[in-house]
């Protein structure tokens, strides 16, 4: 890894601003909430302050590059997002590389890292269009790396996340100027349009970075992506039916993809078939790829920590308790925020800070309590969630980089706080107590806080 890649993406970031061109309103900068850029910046402060003191470190230096290049990811995103939605692609894709560059030697340490701090965001800026799109892609391509720096059979894999972010900003530049050119002329073959120049994107990083199959699973994740597309359309009602078969759709794609390339093959394909949704705007149908992204981060979870999570048993007490945590905490968020949409004021900015420490608390209580097959259950449920929401009439919840940040902070924390599996009962029940506390203080918080902007609303 050199300078020269996130060079590259940030010029497409930048062409692909250019050729987006002026908002309706002529304002090129949306800059975001104060108080809610402040609370973020506190938040992702607050958590290198507890990954210095709890992780094992042994480079603080490349975590905390790490957390603040996500964080200056999102916040250059909200501050973007009326402009095409290719420049979050590209600068997701620019900040992805600096985990490479500062820590080479021992990627996966500090990669998810990045992952985390990106995808966090949307919690507090979730009624931006970029930064979840940032969270869900950022998140996703740096897992891809992960796996395959973890894996290491073929020279590049470490890199295939990036190389396919940066292929597809390209892709997102091809299509914004055909768009841009030609627009009657593409008319309803849009879907069809962005589907074949991500397959093209995904050809060329196979072909010309890693080889083998590669090709095959991205070429079929660009036709499920399509297919999802029209299965789940942006509006309109939502059949059982329908949502079932995209969910199906994307396991058969998750399935094929572990078959030929392990962990690795699903995180690539799941990073191909979003782009191709996020570019369509079809934010509906990236619900019903949950499932899968549930797996890949499960399969995440496994290389974080091969002696303690071998297996997910479900049969097993753990392993349904935390599949059941996982799937109903991002649903309850999902409720808040489309009652409580994120705006600018100091109470959003508190509200989004409590369930920052919420879904933060979430994996080391289900660690410290559950043990390892806990923990699995629980990253498992988080992808399970999103199919439960798919069915929702109509949903603008940055829900889907939620689970990506959770599960990265399960992953992390797994690692960092692996000894308290060890603990005994009478000291886990102990942990617990003290853990549970801090979480219903929270949610009171939230609730209070939620309370308050209503009445004020009202009056």
């Amino acid at each position: 890894m050199t300078t020269l890649q996130p060079c590259l993406a940030l010029a497409l970031a930048v062409l692909c601003a250019l050729i987006s061109g002026l908002p309706p309103d002529g304002k090129r900068l949306r800059l975001p909430s104060l108080w809610c850029a402040g609370a973020y910046v506190l938040f992702l402060a607050a958590s290198t302050f507890c990954a210095i003191k709890l992780g094992h470190l042994d480079d603080q230096r490349a975590v905390i590059a790490s957390i603040v290049t996500g964080g200056v990811v999102v916040l250059v995103c909200a501050a973007l997002s009326e402009f095409s939605i290719g420049v979050s692609i590209a600068l997701a894709t620019a900040g992805a590389c600096v985990p490479h560059l500062v820590r080479a030697d021992s990627f996966p340490a500090v990669s998810l890292v990045f992952a985390f701090s990106v995808s966090i965001g949307a919690v507090f800026f979730g009624s931006h269009k970029g930064v979840v799109a940032a969270g869900l892609l950022g998140g996703v391509m740096t897992m891809a790396d992960y796996l395959g720096k973890a894996g290491d059979q073929i020279a590049h894999r470490a890199l295939v996340g990036v190389a396919l972010g940066i292929a597809l900003s390209v892709s997102a530049v091809l299509v914004l100027t055909i768009l841009k050119t030609a627009p009657k002329a593409v008319g309803k073959f849009e879907p069809g349009l962005v589907a074949i120049l991500a397959a093209g994107a995904g050809y060329a990083v196979s072909r010309w970075t890693v080889g083998g199959d590669l090709w095959i699973v991205m070429g079929i994740a660009a036709i499920s992506g399509l297919v999802v597309h029209f299965l789940v359309p942006v509006e309109g009602e939502n059949s059982p039916l329908r949502v079932g078969l995209a969910s199906v759709t994307w396991l058969a794609l998750g399935t094929i993809a572990f078959s030929m390339l392990r962990g690795f093959g699903m995180a690539a394909a799941v990073l191909e078939g979003s782009v191709v949704l996020v570019l369509l705007g079809n934010n509906r149908a990236l619900f019903t790829i949950g499932p899968v992204l549930g797996l890949v981060v499960y399969r995440v979870l496994r290389d974080a920590s091969p002696d303690s999570s071998r297996a997910l048993d479900l049969g097993q007490h753990y392993g349904v308790t935390g599949l059941a945590v996982g799937a109903v905490i991002p649903v309850l968020f999902t409720d808040w925020f489309e009652r409580n949409q994120v705006g600018s004021s100091i109470k959003d900015a508190v509200a989004s800070l409590l369930w920052g420490f919420i879904l933060v608390c979430l994996p080391v209580l289900s660690i410290v309590v559950l043990g390892a097959k806990g923990a699995s259950g629980m990253v498992v449920g988080l992808g399970f969630s999103g199919f439960l929401l798919a069915y929702r009439k109509a949903t603008g919840a940055p829900t889907i980089a939620v689970m990506v940040a959770a599960g990265a902070a399960n992953a992390v924390a797994v690692d960092w706080i692996g000894d308290a599996m060890d603990l005994t009962r009478q000291q886990k029940l102990h942990s617990f107590g003290w853990w549970a506390l801090a979480m219903t203080v929270a949610a009171l918080g939230i609730l209070v806080v939620t309370a308050r902007k209503a009445e004020k609303e009202a009056s």
